[in-house]
């Protein structure tokens, strides 16, 4: 079986992620993070029709909110989150394929079922619409 790798954008989604926990002060990374930083990455690559930075900040905070309290300790990724990476990988293996990138992560994590609903419902854009935007980019 051919090694699995995750693609310059879905490394910088991670990382992205990882800012956002930070920046709300939350050490535990949800799958919420992992998709609105993977979307906010195709956003600034020129992916049309997906939420705004403002919408997935408050799509975010409406499933997580946020704390006061300075987070000083490494952000760890919850079991959701990292379920919701194995499903990006697995659909990657199943097809034949070996790299992640934003576009299959987002998908991989809309497709994992672990997303809250709120989530979506914040953000102003619900689970099938987002899906075929980033289907159209396949």
């Amino acid at each position: 079986m051919a090694e699995i790798r995750m693609t310059d954008d879905a490394q910088r989604a991670l990382r992205e992620a990882e800012r956002i926990c930070y920046q709300t002060n939350v050490a535990i990374g949800a799958p919420e993070h992992l998709l609105a930083a993977a979307l906010a990455i195709l956003a600034r690559q020129g992916t049309g029709g997906l939420p705004g930075d403002d919408a997935l900040e408050r799509a975010v905070l409406a499933v997580h909110a946020a704390s006061d309290e300075e987070l000083r300790e490494q952000v760890m990724w919850g079991s959701a989150a990292r379920e919701a990476l194995n499903q990006a990988a697995s659909g990657v293996a199943e097809a034949g394929e070996t790299d992640i990138d934003a576009r299959i992560l987002a998908l991989g994590i809309i497709d994992s079922g672990e997303v809250n609903p709120m989530f979506f419902m914040s953000a102003g854009a619900d689970k099938g619409s987002l899906r075929a935007v980033l289907a159209a980019g396949e």
